[in-house]
């Protein structure tokens, strides 16, 4: 005759006498509760460990995108400074207070920003410029008094609008002289 094998055990009777052994010692379940719980502290502080990594990551890679925290360069080893990158009128106005170039030369510069701005000297030429026009030719007109005659023949020549441009401004100017008066009671 066949032996006859018991039906299988389904799950929730499994489960049912695995509780029952763990309430059958009374002992042992406190520890068992305290040990579970133990796990889950655990795994919930590895959880926010991860996250905050994570978040510290984001903020990081985001600010260096950004370019608001630039890492240092190494160059054989050594820290790379950097230079702080400036508006190519900004340059040749500093170099022009300084005295390192004349205002003819500064003219001559601001003419070449507006037309050929690859034919400017390395170092005034900066990766991005957010000069516009109008402030070329106001930084033109600023310095126009004092231009040699050649250079100025040149520049009329080259920017046919900075005729425009100088009477506009000394029309302000007047204006401002006048207001000057008017307010100083004359």
């Amino acid at each position: 005759m066949k032996p006859v094998n018991p039906p299988p055990r389904s799950r929730r009777e499994k489960v049912v006498d695995s509780m029952a052994k763990k309430f059958a010692d009374r002992g042992n379940v406190q520890q068992i509760i305290v040990r579970h719980r133990r796990k889950i502290l655990q795994s919930k502080k590895t959880l926010w460990l991860i996250i905050a990594g994570t978040v510290v990551s984001m903020i990081i890679t985001v600010l260096v995108t950004a370019g608001v925290v630039k890492p240092p360069a190494l160059v054989g080893g050594k820290v790379e400074q950097r230079i702080a990158i400036t508006e190519t009128l900004d340059l040749l106005r500093t170099d022009l207070a300084s005295g390192d170039i004349g205002a003819d030369q500064f003219a001559l510069y601001c003419r070449d920003f507006l037309i050929r701005y690859d034919s400017l000297p390395q170092r005034y030429q900066t990766p991005f410029s957010t000069t516009t026009g109008d402030d070329i030719y106001r930084a033109i007109a600023g310095v126009w008094p004092s231009l040699h005659l050649r250079t100025r023949q040149v520049l009329l020549h080259d920017l046919p609008h900075i005729e425009t441009v100088q009477k506009q401004i000394q029309a302000l100017q007047q204006q401002g002289q006048a207001s000057v008066q008017y307010g100083n009671g004359e």
